[in-house]
């Protein structure tokens, strides 16, 4: 392996005024080209094109470094003959190439090629974290890397704004999952200690630890969510009957926790068996280049592979991976912009939809489940979703959208048609105002009460970080009241 100096002189980009004097590998290479539809997004300026003229450019690297130090540098091999050739990936002008800097206008610090780093001293995920404008990327993206299968998606997902990089190292052995583990958080502590790192004595005497805070917390926790609604409910008793004239500055409102009770915030933080996690990786799921929905030939394997080190290796990523595979209208609506020239909007489409959406590998390869078949089942599946509590197959917002769209027409085929079918059926013109009013009102009160149920789980949460309960209250009492209008027109009708 050659050293960080070397590799920077190797690659180094003559262009710059202070090193003008100086030759280089990255000088000789011409500025990407994107293929169709792509053709008119502005290329990522670290997305090249291999040397045009190689043996100009072994020439030069021969006239200024060791012949030795040009072998371990990786650019260059030895032919059976004896001599000297830039790699073959180098030798093919339409190859791409991507170059690393660690800062704008700097030299290079690594070459990426469908093979991997060119100096062989890293992977190409963990040397892109180096880089200045993946680094730029992703902070803006919540630090979510996109690793992708082949140079031309690799180029076209740069081009489109996205933190990328290949895959290459995630197929093979184990290292490059292992330093993505600690860099992730996975939940690698079988994985430690199978190689030696910590024992299980000190998991478990750690797992003890986590647990004691956790119950503190928990304690804690209630503790301040009781006294809250207590407070609340006093409110509420003492301001019945109050003018309605009373401003809000006739009641100080309280700001102080109670000394009491002993507020979440008060205590430790939690420890952890890893590292915070800092980094989220995604793999990619279609195929940008050519705007086509199809997966990449590579990927189930990849999945499979990861499951299998979940499974039996002890490093515990199959709910941390995701898989991003827009749906084929958000592919529609970039083709369709870049067919009208909208080359931006087309980029921001994609670039949102990987913001937004991305799906876990744990269902990869999965059969969609069947959907509720009553309306009890469809409550009870949107009250799942809503939660969020398992791994999700598909994006959030998608679930949601479709498990309320289930909700809402069961809902009406269950109970509301029925209740407005008598209606209608009904000669007696009472009865029959009845039974559309309670159709209404079975409508208005089964989709409250499922957001209300689902608000209500948020109030511990709500009380850690914003002290107000105000809302949920106000909504369960709206919901109460719904319940009581809803009983009274339900006698009327049993008469």
């Amino acid at each position: 392996k050659c050293s960080d100096d070397f590799v920077l002189a190797t690659l180094e980009n003559a262009v710059l005024p202070r090193f003008g004097g100086e030759v280089g590998l990255v000088r000789h290479c011409a500025p990407a080209e994107l293929p169709q539809p792509w053709d008119d997004l502005d290329v990522a300026p670290s997305s090249l094109h291999c040397p045009g003229d190689h043996e100009a450019v072994l020439e030069e690297l021969q006239g200024k470094f060791e012949r030795r130090d040009l072998l371990n540098s990786g650019v260059v091999v030895r032919t059976r003959s004896g001599e000297l050739r830039l790699c073959r990936y180098l030798r093919e002008p339409s190859n791409y190439l991507v170059v690393l800097r660690q800062k704008e206008g700097g030299l290079p610090l690594e070459l990426i090629t469908e093979l991997g780093c060119v100096s062989g001293n890293d992977w190409p995920a963990i040397a892109s974290l180096k880089d200045f404008k993946i680094r730029e990327q992703l902070a803006e993206a919540q630090d979510r890397l996109l690793l992708v299968f082949g140079m031309q998606d690799l180029v076209v997902c740069l081009s489109l704004g996205i933190a990328t990089s290949l895959v290459v190292g995630m197929e093979e052995g184990l290292d490059l999952v292992d330093d993505l583990a600690e860099r992730c958080g996975w939940d690698a502590r079988e994985r430690q200690c199978y190689r030696g790192i910590v024992t299980a004595e000190e998991i478990a005497s750690e797992a003890e630890r986590l647990q004691s805070q956790l119950d503190q917390r928990l304690a804690a926790m209630d503790a301040a969510v009781a006294a809250e609604a207590e407070v609340n409910l006093e409110e509420d008793d003492s301001q019945e009957g109050t003018p309605e004239s009373t401003t809000d500055a006739d009641v100080a409102p309280t700001t102080e926790p109670s000394a009491t009770h002993e507020t979440p915030q008060s205590l430790p933080p939690l420890g952890r068996l890893k590292p915070q996690p800092s980094l989220s990786i995604v793999l990619l799921g279609w195929r940008p280049a050519e705007l086509s929905a199809s997966e990449p030939d590579d990927l189930a394997p990849l999945v499979e592979r990861l499951k299998t080190i979940d499974e039996f290796i002890g490093i515990q990523m199959t709910t941390e991976v995701d898989i991003w595979s827009p749906d084929p209208r958000n592919i529609q609506i970039a083709e369709t912009r870049l067919e009208f020239g909208v080359v931006d909007g087309a980029a921001d489409a994609l670039r949102d939809n990987f913001d937004e959406h991305a799906l876990s590998i744990c269902y990869f390869g999965r059969e969609p489940s069947e959907g509720p078949r009553n309306f009890g089942e469809a409550a009870a599946h949107l009250r799942h979703v809503l939660r969020d509590d398992s791994p999700r197959s598909r994006p959030y917002e998608d679930a949601v959208q479709e498990a309320l769209a289930s909700f809402e027409a069961l809902l009406d085929r269950d109970i509301a048609t029925p209740l407005a079918e008598a209606g209608a059926a009904s000669a007696d013109p009472v009865k029959k105002t009845n039974f559309l009013l309670a159709a209404e009102l079975a409508r208005l009160l089964h989709r409250q009460i499922a957001i209300v149920d689902f608000r209500m789980e948020r109030v511990a949460q709500r009380m850690t970080e914003l002290r107000d309960l105000s809302q949920e209250f106000a909504d369960v009492k709206g919901s109460i009241a719904l319940v009581d209008r809803f009983i009274n027109v339900a006698k009327v009708l049993a008469k």
